[in-house]
């Protein structure tokens, strides 16, 4: 038996309601493995915790250790069973939703607090995961002020209505072992996994890691929280006889469909301002072939979709995809890399194990770096510093060691993380390299200049100095999307969430050539629409990399950066005039050299006769973006879309898994449509 699976047991063990066939296995277990003990341990303590709250007497606790014991009072998904008798365990099912909602509430009024001295300019709380300081300790049980409870009132009584509403809506079911899912009233959370290197959980360190000397990282989920994320809105559709061009810049960010996994996998649906279309559809391999010469290639195809009407007449909606490959580098070939890793080490950083998972990805990082790479490092909390100066990978171990010291605590000064980092990187430039800085952070910035503008004017003068940035996020709660995002922007780099070891793996070991090596920059696509042939289109997604028409030959606007072997693919939805024949659209992908500034341009078109007639006779690839990108935008809040078309989406992802050789990714995409499907349908 493995750790997940015992956890899964505990709840029952804590109360003493094991089954019998379960017994002898979790107790050899829980002797044999301190983890677990811990977690049973930590449970039955929580218990009383629990029992002692619904007496009324809540205990004063820092707001880290407030969530552990949240965590521990709330069982995986799915254990149905296990979470009826861990509320019996401490009283009568109506005596329990009482003891939740007291629990709530007490956690409430310390978020509230937290959130009005965040507005208000002030810091109610201290960021150490175990001890609250002093005037958290005063704070707590006193009530609001009055400038608190004006400005936090509207989110105090629209909680409350939805407290009211579970006790009132949701009946406690009987206990019964073949309890279907759905019928437990929505208080318990899904799986929480809680902010301290000691709790439970499954270890997925690799060989590499642990030859590195770095700490396991847990794969461990975490609740979402004081996320901030913006959304773009949606591409309108368009009449190509009033505009007949659509122009966007190339975008090869995948960050958006990682935090969509990682709501989902949490038995959340991320809140539709978390989900870029282009990002999902980039998350994928589709398998382009790549150029014959030159650094790029432009694939075409389109046919009937199945997510608008049907039919294969004037009045269906067809898809045009469009996939953009770049000519890929063998490892071996790449242009060395002098990289500064600017690490986020505050206090938010410890929770959920966050800094250790990004000390593992940046060990798994290392051992793919070879001949003169050279890395830096830098971390900040409240000041930054230099951890470690630029190092050739001849000092391998020194480097190690580096990541390896890296602790977290303090706030979070962004600001002057990246200052410290770019001033290194300027002043150990290295000619023919490719030179970067790489962010690791959760997006939190609570000293310097938190808000995004502060930090991109520095950011957008460094690129000039020849100084990408790329970001990775870590963490689901007080992530800051925006602030991340719009720094890979401004820094010609890409910007990434890791979730998991899994997708460091892929981020820093599958991609680290196209990372670290760009082929080129400000590449930008125009399609233009032949009127006579296409009655209207829509762009799917890309709504913050739009252009202006007139921008796509202004070789002054910024636009995307592409790395060697790097894809992206764009879908427009189209509807075809009666009658039309000839050339339904044009291509033009535009783009300068890195290292020269030389600007080319390419096109290929795309006949009417050329689409498919049938969704099914188009390739796999087709149909796999085509789900993926309707995934998104169900998610994004597409109007007129509900459950039963998520119902679609999964049957096709997974009827596509069967011709991909990446089939465990897009497998996954299907139990994530699943899920969603699920949650979607609670809603309703």
């Amino acid at each position: 038996m493995n750790c997940r699976e015992i956890e899964a047991r505990l709840a029952d063990c804590a109360v003493g309601e094991l089954p019998e066939e379960w017994v002898a296995l979790v107790e050899d277990h829980v002797a044999s493995c301190p983890s677990c003990r811990r977690a049973l341990e930590e449970r039955r303590e929580a218990i009383g915790l629990v029992a002692a709250i619904g007496k009324g007497s809540a205990p004063r606790l820092a707001p880290a250790r407030r969530a552990k014991l949240l965590a521990a009072t709330r069982p995986p998904a799915g254990r149905h069973g296990a979470r009826l008798v861990w509320l019996g365990a401490i009283g009568s099912a109506a005596a329990a939703v009482v003891v939740w909602v007291a629990l709530e509430q007490y956690a409430e009024l310390n978020e509230d607090r937290e959130h009005a001295a965040e507005v208000l300019g002030g810091t109610a709380t201290s960021e150490n995961e175990d001890e609250p300081d002093a005037s958290n300790l005063a704070l707590v049980g006193k009530p609001l002020t009055e400038e608190e409870a004006n400005l936090i009132e509207t989110e105090r009584a629209a909680r409350s209505t939805k407290i009211s509403n579970v006790v009132k809506d949701h009946r406690l079911p009987r206990l019964s072992p073949g309890l279907p899912r759905g019928t437990m009233p929505r208080i318990q959370a899904a799986h929480v996994f809680s902010d301290g290197p000691d709790e439970p959980g499954v270890v997925t360190n690799t060989e590499k890691a642990l030859a590195a000397g770095v700490e396991s990282t847990e794969e461990r989920l975490e609740i979402p929280s004081a996320t901030h994320f913006e959304h773009a809105g949606f591409n309108p559709v368009q009449d190509p006889k009033e505009t007949v061009l659509s122009t966007f810049a190339l975008d090869v960010d995948t960050g958006s469909y990682t935090i969509a996994r990682s709501y989902l996998q949490a038995n959340h649906l991320p809140p539709p301002a978390a989900v870029r279309t282009e990002e999902f559809l980039n998350y994928f391999d589709y398998g382009y072939a790549g150029p014959e010469e030159g650094p790029f290639a432009i694939h075409l195809e389109g046919a009937p979709s199945r997510f608008g009407a049907a039919g294969t007449g004037s009045a269906a909606t067809w898809l045009l995809a469009i996939g953009i490959q770049a000519k890929r580098i063998a490892r071996e070939h790449r242009r060395s890399a002098a990289l500064t890793f600017v690490v986020d080490v505050s206090g938010s950083m410890a929770q959920g194990n966050r800094l250790g998972l990004v000390k593992e990805a940046l060990a798994l990082l290392v051992d793919e770096l070879h001949g003169e790479d050279r890395v830096a490092i830098v971390a900040y909390d409240d000041e930054a510093r230099v951890v470690l100066p630029p190092t050739s990978l001849a000092k391998r171990d020194e480097i190690v060691a580096a990541i390896r010291s890296l602790a977290a605590g303090g706030s979070t000064n962004a600001e002057a993380g990246l200052d410290l980092g770019y001033r290194l990187a300027i002043e150990n430039f290295a000619e023919g390299f490719e030179n970067r800085v790489i962010l690791c952070s959760d997006g939190v910035a609570n000293v310097g200049r938190t808000g995004p503008l502060g930090i991109l004017a520095r950011v957008k003068d460094c690129v000039d100095d020849g100084i990408t940035l790329s970001t990775v996020g870590v963490g689901m709660g007080n992530y800051n999307d925006v602030l991340l995002e719009g720094l890979a922007d401004a820094g010609n780099g890409n910007y990434a969430y890791v979730d998991r070891l899994e997708e460091a793996r892929r981020v820093f070991v599958e991609n680290l050539t196209g990372t670290l090596q760009r082929v080129a920059k400000d590449a930008k696509v125009q399609v233009e629409f032949d009127p006579a042939v296409i009655a209207s289109y829509r762009l799917l997604g890309y709504e913050n990399r739009r252009l202006a028409n007139e921008e796509f030959r202004n070789d002054r606007v910024d636009a995307g950066e592409i790395g060697a072997g790097h894809a992206a693919t764009a879908l427009y939805e189209i509807r075809f005039r009666e009658g039309g024949d000839g050339t339904a659209a044009v291509v033009r992908l535009r783009w300068q050299d890195p290292d020269s500034g030389k600007v080319t341009e390419i096109s290929r078109r795309i006949e009417r006769d050329g689409f498919h007639l049938e969704f099914s006779s188009a390739s796999a690839r087709y149909r796999l973006a085509s789900c993926v990108a309707a995934f998104a935008e169900i998610l994004r809040g597409q109007e007129g879309k509900g459950p039963e078309d998520l119902g679609v989406v999964a049957e096709v992802a997974r009827n596509v898994a069967r011709e991909f050789d990446d089939a465990p990714r897009v497998l996954e995409l299907a139990e994530l449509v699943a899920r969603a499907r699920e949650l979607r349908s609670r809603e309703r």
